[in-house]
């Protein structure tokens, strides 16, 4: 999936993103268009190289002029910054770069789940999403590219993805951005969205680096709302078409940490054992738990009582219960935080520490 975009291409299609391509890495000025290539097919050879090549990112290709003779179109290219400033930012890109390939080996990512995992990780927690920049796609190139990211740790989701699609084709995971609809969590209405997918064996698994940004936000958690899902998952709120499917293959953190409140009927057996791991893994004064529905039987409302049920009962003080939903994807999260004086109860046989 390296070149994605290209492999959907006619010949007459691949023949100009090939010329563009190599009148990108040399600055060109003009790159013509194959004679008879129609105009719709010219831009889709145009969208197909903005998004198999991030490395592009100082590529003006959304502000497009075009010149034609009457047989042939010609895209007039434009540059964001001359050629020693982008030799200058791209020093700084690789630096970026080379870190996190060395950091990642060092940590031994040694599989493609723990590649994205690490990934994903690391640009929740140095990146934000960049809120000015939406509609301002002129005056804020950079966010829309993965330039903002590298450079100045704030972008928009395409250039989240893009970014995420950069580093992924640097530590050896197959990675495609996909342009599609989502719904952002809270919100009502659909809109634009970018995000990636991965190749994960013989299947491949939807992630949304930004919508998890967006979550983790302020939090002292990061959220995996959206790493690595199917699409029977991933469609609850994120609408595309024409890309590979992505099979149920336990690639999602919630099937990797058992996550998943099975659909057996009454889920409390498992809150009471989440929320007792939870009490006998808890930091300084506060646990929380971390869960997926299987299904949507139960309320917001039937699941937050029912989890609080179970924290009231291994409390003994006062405490605050903190919780955040994802109703889309059926997602919850609460974290119990102990007043001064007030203690956690022991948990089979371990000692519960005093605040």
């Amino acid at each position: 999936m390296e070149n994605y975009y290209y492999e959907k291409l006619t010949k007459e299609q691949r023949i100009f993103y090939q010329d563009l391509c190599e009148g990108l890495r040399h600055r060109a000025d003009k790159v013509p268009a194959p004679p008879g290539l129609k105009r719709n097919a010219f831009l889709t050879a145009i969208d197909a190289v903005l998004l198999d090549h991030p490395e592009f990112w100082y590529v003006d290709l959304h502000r497009r002029r075009i010149s034609t003779n009457g047989t042939r179109d010609t895209l007039v290219v434009r540059y964001h910054d001359d050629e020693t400033t982008v030799r200058r930012k791209q020093q700084t890109i690789d630096r970026f770069t080379d870190r996190v390939v060395k950091a990642m080996r060092r940590d031994h990512c040694d599989s493609v789940y723990k590649k994205c995992l690490w990934l994903h990780n690391m640009m929740v927690r140095h990146c934000t999403y960049d809120h000015d920049a939406v509609g301002h796609s002129e005056e804020k190139y950079a966010a829309y590219s993965m330039e903002g990211f590298f450079l100045a740790h704030r972008a928009v989701c395409s250039g989240i993805a893009m970014a995420y699609r950069y580093l992924c084709g640097n530590v050896g995971v197959d990675a495609v951005v996909v342009e599609g609809y989502a719904l952002e969590p809270g919100k009502k209405d659909y809109g634009g969205h970018a995000w990636d997918l991965i190749r994960c064996g013989d299947t491949c698994a939807q992630i949304d680096v930004t919508w998890d940004m967006e979550l983790s936000k302020g939090k002292p958690h990061i959220r995996f709302d959206y790493f690595l899902l199917p699409d029977i998952e991933m469609m609850r709120d994120h609408q595309y078409v024409g890309y590979p499917m992505c099979r149920r293959g336990g690639y999602s953190y919630f099937e990797k940490v058992s996550g998943i409140v099975p659909d057996n009927g009454d889920p409390s057996a498992y809150f009471r054992t989440a929320v007792q791991q939870a009490v006998m893994d808890h930091k300084e004064n506060s646990a929380a738990v971390y869960f997926k529905m299987a299904n949507k039987h139960f309320t917001r409302e039937q699941v937050s009582e029912l989890v609080s049920a179970q924290f009231r009962s291994l409390i003994t003080g006062t405490y605050t219960l903190y919780s955040s939903y994802n109703d889309a994807q059926s997602v919850f999260y609460f974290r119990a935080e102990l007043a001064p004086g007030s203690r956690f109860q022991a948990v089979k046989g371990k000692k519960a520490d005093a605040h």
